[in-house]
């Protein structure tokens, strides 16, 4: 039974270094920004600079755990450092930074635990981090910033079904824009009623048209999109924030 979850949480922790890769990479591509991306992952995600030593970005869910803002991180400095996470687990995650700044490795990934507290009077909690260099030559200070993803340790495979659900959702989006981009903007307003589960009675007077041409609207979006059912709709509906 043990060798069971044992496996369970190898199986984990490898999905997890395999998201946090293809995090960055998205990054890097400009498909998305940091903030876009911080603030819709589930769990922790930050930027931190192991050459100035500052932490440059804490997505919502990091500054909830440490209960400061980003701002606040940023100001303290190389405090960031000792003030929330335990030194001697600090001392081997800088020692590790280095060893991976110094390689040039981007794509190497590196997992490991550590152990967060919002304040010294708080028990620490166990977080699984995952992180990977940043890439991207355009951004200045790259390859000394790292990308680094946590989740707490209890809620790891969770956090990995929805990190799942949202970089296929992405990857979707990223492949089929140019699809969606033919669409006209009535079109589109339609592609959303009947992703909404709408009839073409109720959307014909809802734009003040005929059915027959709320029809002929359907036949066109599916065309354009290639899609052949209700359920292709709505995953364009979805993909793309139109419901």
């Amino acid at each position: 039974m043990s060798t069971d979850k044992t496996l369970s949480q190898k199986q984990t922790a490898l999905c997890l270094q395999q998201q946090t890769y293809s995090l960055e990479k998205q990054l890097s591509e400009k498909r998305y920004s940091i903030t876009e991306i911080g603030e819709l992952i589930p769990g922790v995600m930050l930027i931190d600079d192991f050459i100035c030593k500052t932490n440059d970005y804490m997505n919502h869910a990091g500054c909830s755990v440490l209960r400061h803002t980003s701002e606040q991180l940023n100001l303290l400095g190389e405090k960031y450092f000792t003030e929330f996470f335990e030194p001697g687990e600090i001392k081997q995650i800088f020692k590790m930074a280095t060893e991976l700044i110094q390689s040039g490795d981007g794509s190497r990934v590196n997992s490991f635990y550590q152990r967060v507290r919002p304040d010294q009077h708080s028990p620490y909690e166990w977080y699984h981090m995952t992180t990977k260099l940043i890439t991207d030559k355009n951004t200045p200070g790259a390859f000394q910033k790292m990308i680094m993803v946590g989740n707490r340790v209890n809620d790891m495979t969770a956090v990995v079904n929805k990190m799942n659900r949202l970089l296929e959702e992405n990857l979707f989006a990223s492949k089929n824009y140019h699809l969606l981009a033919r669409l006209t903007k009535r079109e589109k307003e339609i592609l959303a009623q009947l992703a909404l589960g709408l009839k073409n009675k109720d959307i014909a007077e809802q734009n003040f048209i005929s059915e027959a041409t709320v029809e002929q609207h359907r036949k066109n979006i599916k065309h354009k999109l290639g899609v052949k059912n209700l359920a292709e709709l709505i995953r364009f509906a979805l993909a793309y924030d139109l419901i």
